[in-house]
């Protein structure tokens, strides 16, 4: 029986699939996003996807291929079911800023060199804009160049190998990958209209640099029980106090982990900054005007503490 031809919706390939359970489910092997993996789809879904207009899928189908060229590459199983495609597309995996997605090249090369300057081909350089979760081949090129700059790279063509510098950072990106994820407490006002705002722009970015945001309105673990804030603070490796809507128990969270040697940021937006009084913090605020604005600053901010932290190692 003739072995039917299927293209690949995520990296356009023409591919050879092999029907599963009387054809429900297709298992696509040797496309750009697999490398020598594979992944299954179902037949609906794989429909499903067929019908999305030109816009979801352009937003969507590069991000899909990514995760699938990642999680093979790890050795992973990924299957595309019904009801479990929207998890893929808010994973915590998915990086969200140009440095994570450097970070995401150095993790593929470690995981495929013996030690710096062990090269690896990408074949095809053209198709290989995935394994960054980048949209095309220009923001791929525009990583490369920076981590050669950077000296983390090598690169001639299509072979990349790892500097001296580039294997000392992935090993530490292994390393962090290893450990169980920092806890970060955000306090803030509950019933505040900023929440919504740092779930969407602010909080993914802590996710990116290894922080599980712990949110004001979090439910407790058992239904019904009361927060331990004094617990969950201690647990806690960073705390960022939001004082733009100022309550007194922001403050008293705030020096508590402080009392505790814990790392504490806080921030304030533009127009709160004049209603507030900073003479008891010790460090200045990070002022915003914008979720996205925090975001950026946070990612600045988190980076300078890494470095001072790795001084003072």
């Amino acid at each position: 029986m003739a072995i039917p031809q299927k293209r690949c919706l995520f990296c356009e390939k023409p591919v050879n699939v092999k029907p599963l359970n009387g054809g429900s489910v297709y298992l696509f092997r040797s496309c750009y996003c697999t490398g020598d993996g594979e992944y299954r789809i179902g037949a609906s879904v794989y429909d499903q996807f067929n019908r999305m207009d030109l816009g979801d899928k352009r937003d969507s189908f590069y991000l899909i291929s990514a995760y699938i060229r990642e999680q093979t590459d790890r050795g992973e199983e990924v299957e595309l079911l019904a009801g479990n495609t929207a998890v893929i597309l808010e994973s915590p995996l998915i990086p969200r800023t140009v440095e994570a997605k450097m970070d995401k090249l150095l993790s593929f090369l470690h995981r495929n060199a013996q030690g710096p300057g062990d090269e690896v081909q990408l074949d095809p350089m053209h198709a290989s804009f995935n394994l960054t979760y980048s949209p095309n081949l220009q923001e791929f090129i525009y990583i490369l160049e920076q981590l050669k700059t950077e000296k983390l790279i090598n690169r001639v063509g299509a072979t990349l190998s790892l500097t001296e510098q580039g294997w000392e950072a992935a090993e530490r990106l292994y390393e962090q990958e290893q450990r169980p994820g920092k806890l970060c407490y955000i306090s803030m006002t509950e019933d505040s209209e900023l929440l919504g705002p740092m779930k969407e722009s602010v909080f993914p970015r802590l996710r990116d640099k290894g922080y599980e945001p712990l949110a004001p309105d979090q439910p407790a673990g058992e239904p019904g029980a009361a927060r331990d804030m004094r617990r969950e603070i201690g647990e806690a490796d960073l705390l960022i106090a939001d004082v733009t809507v100022p309550k007194p128990h922001l403050y008293f969270e705030a020096g508590y982990a402080e009392g505790l040697g814990i790392e504490v940021i806080y921030t304030v937006r533009q127009d709160a900054v004049w209603e507030q009084t900073f003479g008891i913090m010790q460090t200045e605020p990070l002022v915003w005007e914008t979720a996205d604005e925090l975001a950026d600053k946070l990612v600045v901010k988190l980076a300078s503490l890494e470095r001072k932290a790795a001084k003072a190692r």
